[in-house]
């Protein structure tokens, strides 16, 4: 109602409030005090007490000079249902292999990179991987393979190729109706894409060949 009288915006009279140009308490408003909790995001809280921070990667994996740097990422399926893809993505040659998960528990993190790396071309020198609960796995991940894990920072993840995924799989697509060879079918369509970045080769063709930066 006062706020008709001066003719001014709400958050205009709480600012006066606030700063004690008007004779009015916090404690006349209605509500007051009630506020809804927030939901606490674990996401972040876990990889700060453990794991190793991207901070601490070697500058020659920042840099993309050599192929074998892994960013490792996970991509929900749509309400209703738990599967999820697991894409895994070289720095340096843009090469992307992804694999359909059951859901995104840390056993199933582990099936879906093991199936992947058994075929990923050339070694594996590091693994960067997001803020996703599945990926409390990382020792187990260095334990098994012996491959560096880094988190990256909290709410940056590694979204590079998530977004060619998702232009094939939208939001709202339940991924449990989606079979691996669809999958397959279209990370091959992704790899054979020419990329300004690798002098306009495609990623198949740059893991193949010396890299050139």
């Amino acid at each position: 109602m006062v706020s008709h009288t001066v003719h001014c915006a709400p958050h205009t009279i709480y600012r006066w409030i606030y700063q004690r140009k008007i004779d009015f308490q916090l404690t006349q408003l209605f509500n007051h005090s009630e506020h809804r909790k927030r939901k606490q995001d674990l996401r972040s809280h876990y990889n700060q007490l453990l794991g190793t921070s991207i901070d601490e990667r070697s500058e020659s994996a920042n840099r993309r000079a050599e192929k074998g740097r892994l960013e490792i990422d996970t991509i929900r399926s749509g309400r209703g249902a738990k599967a999820a893809f697991l894409p895994v993505v070289d720095r340096a040659t843009c090469l992307l292999a992804t694999t359909k998960l059951d859901n995104l528990s840390q056993s199933a993190v582990l099936k879906g990179f093991s199936r992947l790396i058994a075929d990923f071309p050339g070694p594996v020198r590091t693994v960067t991987v997001d803020h996703g609960k599945g990926f409390l796995c990382d020792q187990a991940l260095t334990k098994r393979y012996g491959i560096p894990v880094y988190f990256c920072h909290a709410y940056h993840p590694n979204e590079r190729f998530n977004r060619e995924l998702r232009y094939y799989f939208p939001k709202g697509i339940k991924f449990d109706r989606v079979s691996e060879t669809t999958v397959q079918y279209m990370a091959d369509l992704i790899n054979n894409k020419p990329r300004k970045c690798l002098h306009w080769q495609t990623p198949l063709q740059a893991v193949s060949m010396p890299l050139s930066r």
